[in-house]
């Protein structure tokens, strides 16, 4: 059975954020793009996340876990859609 992790991106250090655009060979921001492909970038996000708690943790291993990326933007209370 696969580990489900939650990340928040807001909460990447800057080493953390230099290792996924190492991984994914782009600017993070570059996934925001569409079309573009994300799996690399969520391994990466996964495998940062992972190497905290234990740094012999491989980029390999973290293609079995499951992430909920938790978005940046929270919905405004007093919009449209609270009404």
């Amino acid at each position: 059975m696969s580990e489900f992790i939650s990340i928040d991106i807001d909460e990447l250090t800057i080493a953390e954020i230099e290792t996924v655009e190492d991984i994914i060979d782009a600017p993070i921001e570059s996934v925001a793009k569409p079309g573009t492909r994300k799996g690399k970038f969520l391994r990466a996000l996964a495998f940062v996340i992972k190497r905290r708690e234990d740094p012999m943790f491989t980029i390999e291993q973290a293609g079995d876990l499951k992430i909920r990326v938790e978005s940046p933007v929270k919905p405004d209370p007093t919009g449209p859609a609270a009404q």
